[in-house]
């Protein structure tokens, strides 16, 4: 395994710690991670705002004001929605202004996000597992897995319905139902199809297309159950997904994280863990797997790089005792929270210019190339459109304004000592900037032609050769 300890992804606070006996059992995180939804485990739904602690109000002023930029939670509401069984499950939707709630005794209640009206969904009675399909609007799958039998389930897909007001039609219209030969302990979406955690081993659902009469779109009304592993005696299956990308993440042999397709095919080279993990999760370009010796940070996108690793050390003996660590991230991977049984941690990405920054202070350059080749790479495909190619949104994704260099490192071209002027400059993109930094700091540290490679990449408006006519005055002075 290999781990970067120089570079820091993502930075990790505490925001909240219960002051009641009341244990936080489920997580969802919505809005870029603005509002938080807490499950306790008599029932009720917390709402939660994410706000600085200086307007908190839960701090006294003078630690308020030592605390900075420092983000707590503040209560808006609660509801109860299970009578008497815990929160197990808090799955968002967004795009119908709903949570689907799930309680550790298998009911299932949609709640509204504007009125906190409940309404459950007797069908899916029995339930274990409960994942919502990633869409940026309407229809909205809702997938749970219901017990079916001695170590049978089946899996109900439902179309989650739009609207505040639940009282007035049914919250969720039945689509499809699959049945399991096995107990279903978790599911996922990636891409149309879903996967599962059974005993010793994981399934998965593919959609069968069919064009119905007279419709041009098509719709799949079944889906077929495939074996993607049976074998796995040494873990207890874990699953996680990176949404916006279609992939999903299964716990393997030998505590390896696989990045899988929609088939279930790898599509990366393995993660390799230390132990077990309790939670895996992603934000962005970053899968985040967390264990008992911390939080694990792997840049999925080449290879099996451990980028980042965080002490934390949860102490919980709920979470040891069930294996599990309640986590969620945002729709787009803003930010990933943890909740223990009394603490919320909220796992926050860093900037990349930041990244970047950082990284040529500690003259780990390859490192810092890659990121603005790839950053670079992935801002161009997201402008190119719809027409030109697609990239998932980063929470890392600079402004494209912010500029990494001093003046005294990087002068404007019109603005040359010796009369070399561009009209009408535009100013450059940050990785142009950042580009223009490694070339100068390479030179700096004699490595010429790796300077040279990278100082020929930049345009004219960032950078020109004449920049450096200052270092040589005897040569340059006219």
């Amino acid at each position: 395994m290999h781990s970067d300890a120089t570079r820091a992804a993502f930075t990790l606070s505490l925001i909240h710690q219960r002051r009641d006996d009341r244990r936080m059992t489920a997580v969802a995180v919505l809005q870029s991670g603005s509002r938080v939804f807490l499950g306790l485990d008599n029932g009720v739904l917390e709402e939660h705002r994410c706000v600085p602690a200086s307007a908190a109000g839960a701090l006294p002023p003078a630690v308020a004001a030592a605390a900075g930029g420092m983000l707590l939670l503040r209560l808006l509401a609660e509801k109860k929605v299970f009578s008497k069984a815990a929160m197990a499950a808090i799955c968002p939707v967004e795009a119908a202004a709903r949570l689907v709630c799930m309680s550790d005794e298998g009911q299932v209640a949609l709640v509204s996000l504007e009125e906190f009206a409940v309404a459950p969904l007797p069908a899916a009675r029995g339930a274990v597992a409960v994942a919502v399909q990633h869409s940026a609007g309407l229809p909205v799958l809702l997938a749970v897995a219901v017990r079916a039998g001695k170590a049978r389930s089946k899996v109900l897909l439902f179309n989650v319905l739009p609207g505040a007001n639940l009282s007035s039609h049914q919250p969720a219209v039945l689509l499809a139902q699959t049945p399991v030969p096995e107990a279903v302990l978790g599911l996922v979406w990636a891409g149309q199809s879903l996967l599962l955690a059974v005993p010793g081993g994981y399934r998965a659902l593919h959609p069968v297309v069919t064009h119905a009469p007279g419709q041009q779109q098509q719709q799949a009304a079944n889906y077929q159950l495939v074996v993607l592993a049976d074998h796995l005696s040494s873990v207890q299956p874990l699953l996680g997904c990176i949404a916006e990308q279609g992939l999903g993440l299964m716990l393997w042999e030998g505590n390896m994280v696989l990045v899988t397709d929609a088939s279930g095919a790898a599509v990366r080279e393995p993660l390799q863990l230390p132990s077990q993990p309790i939670a895996l999760s992603a934000a962005g370009l970053f899968v985040v797997a967390l264990c008992d010796d911390g939080v694990h940070v792997f840049d999925h996108s080449r290879g099996s790089r451990e980028v980042q690793h965080i002490d934390f050390a949860h102490d919980d003996a709920y979470v040891r005792l069930a294996g599990r660590l309640p986590a969620a991230s945002d729709a787009g991977g803003r930010c990933i929270c943890l909740a223990t049984s009394s603490q919320v941690l909220r796992l926050e990405p860093i900037a990349i210019e930041q990244q970047v920054r950082e990284l040529l202070k500690r003259k780990r350059f390859d490192q810092a190339l890659d990121l603005i080749h790839n950053t670079a790479a992935e801002t161009a495909a997201a402008a190119a459109g719809p027409g030109g190619g697609s990239c998932p949104a980063s929470p890392h994704r600079s402004h494209p304004q912010q500029q990494l260099l001093s003046p005294t490192l990087l002068q404007a071209p019109d603005a040359s000592p010796f009369g070399v002027t561009a009209a009408a400059v535009r100013r450059p993109q940050w990785h142009q900037v950042a580009l223009a930094q490694a070339g100068l700091l390479l030179l700096v540290e004699c490595e010429w032609h790796a300077a040279l490679a990278v100082l020929e990449q930049l345009e004219p408006s960032t950078w020109q050769p004449c920049q450096l006519f200052g270092l040589f005055p005897a040569l340059t002075a006219r």
